[in-house]
Parts: structure tokens; sequence; C-alpha cells
């Protein structure tokens, strides 16, 4: 499971830009190294496919999407028990939708005010160590560069209001962009997995609150979401899914070492 747009059929990352990788041969890197057949997938692709497979509660044809949220953003999205890959194989890529159409943040992809700006953790720590600029007084580390996820998770617990405003403001923008989603593609089931889910059932709830003030009644109804019951584990489960599963969809070619 790879982060970025992945060419699975050829074995290539075509953009990772958290990772500063482009057009990386990848399989044939792996192949090379470990002398075994080496087929990838897109991170977010695989943990969709291992919370489908191995989490609880999903019922059999119950479609899912999945979002990372991480240093970046990214989705699965399973739609009649295959993955969708959209037509050119980099379906999910929602880190890159513009959120803040005025003065945003420059991503690492180059545009502005991509969602990756405002709610992943890469960019709550950016914005805690500006907090922390302004307020020295606040719950968090005096020295900018201090200031982590974890510290950040620290001053949440402690219910400062400072990094409780931060917290809560990378929920708002992911609550908007779920609802759209839900609003395109009306799936009930939505998971979320990655750093960002530390933050817990207050971080959700807002995210839960932001989804119903911009969704329509009926696309909404039955749809949940929740946490991910697999962490750190869903990608790695889900690559093994792939192969113990025959999803042979997911790959046109297959490589030998």
């Amino acid at each position: 499971g790879a982060p970025g747009l992945v060419n699975t059929s050829e074995g290539i990352i075509v953009d990772a830009v958290n990772l500063n990788w482009k057009n990386l041969p990848l399989t044939p890197l792996l192949e090379q190294r470990y002398h075994l057949p080496v087929s990838i997938l897109n991170d977010c692709h695989a943990a969709a496919i291992g919370e489908k497979t191995y989490g609880n509660d999903f019922q059999k044809d119950e479609n899912l999407i999945l979002i990372n949220v991480h240093h970046g953003i990214g989705a699965g999205i399973i739609i009649d028990r295959e993955i969708f890959q959209g037509d050119g194989g980099f379906a999910g890529e929602i880190g890159h939708i513009v959120m803040v159409h005025q003065n945003g943040e420059v991503c690492r992809c180059g545009k502005r005010g991509c969602l990756e700006t405002v709610s992943s953790a890469t960019a709550l720590i950016r914005q805690a160590r500006e907090l922390v600029k302004r307020y020295p007084d606040c719950k968090l580390a005096r020295d900018p560069r201090g200031v982590k996820l974890d510290t950040i998770e620290e001053a949440f617990q402690a219910e400062d209001p400072l990094t409780c405003d931060l917290v809560l403001g990378t929920a708002n923008y992911l609550g908007i962009a779920i609802s759209n989603l839900v609003g395109t593609l009306n799936i009930h089931k939505v998971v979320l997995e990655g750093d960002m889910t530390r933050f817990g059932t207050v971080w959700l709830d807002r995210i839960r609150t932001v989804m119903m003030d911009y969704s329509l009644d009926r696309p909404l109804d039955n749809t949940r979401v929740e946490i991910g019951q697999l962490g750190e584990n869903a990608i790695i489960l889900g690559a093994a899914a792939v192969f113990a599963n025959n999803y042979s969809y997911l790959f046109t070619q297959v490589n030998s070492p």
C-alpha cells in the first residue's frame, strides 16, 4: 500500500506529493531488492479493503468510504464489493479538493487551499505552532519547535480553549468534504483512519454535526461515520486481503522478478 497516485498495473507511483515521489517505478525497485513478485496499490484503497474484510459489523453487500486523515488525506471507496479506482485509477484523492478559495495555504501539490492544508495532521501542527507564537501562555509548548501531535493531543485533552478551537476547525472542513462525498455517492458507511482519529469522540461529533449542516436530509439518512477498528494495521491487512480474496481486478498485469 503506497501513498499518492498509483498506477497499479505498471507498478509506478505517479505522484506522491508528501514524499516528493514522481514517476517512481516502485514495483521494479522492490522486485530487484527482494527477488519476489511485487504488486502495489494506493494505501487508502488497501485500508478500505482491510476494514471491509476484517472490521466488524460490515454487511456483505455494504458499500464503504474509508478516509485516511494522516499527514495527507485520501479515500478508498468500495462499491459492490470492489474497490472503485476510477477511469484512471486515481479515485479518492480528496485531500486535494480545494476548500479555501481565497488566501488559502499553499499545498504540497502546488495548489492553494486544499483539504490537506486545513484538516490533516500536518496542517494542525503548522496551525498550532503559529498559535504558540501569538499566544505563548496557551497550554502548548512555549517553543514552536516543541509542538507535535502528541503535545497538541495533551492540550486538547486538558481542554485548552485555543487548542480545542484548532482541532475542531480541522473537523469542520473534513465534515464539509464528507458531506460532498455522501451527496455524490450516497454511501451509508464512512470510516475514518489515521493520526487525527486520536482526537476521538469530540472531533468525530463535530464532523457529524457539520455533515448535517451541509447535506440534504434524505441522502444522509442511515449514514454512519465511525472511527476505524484496525488502526495502523488497516493497510497491511488490506494488502493481504487482496491476495487472500483473489482480487484480480486490481491487477491487469502480473509482475515477475
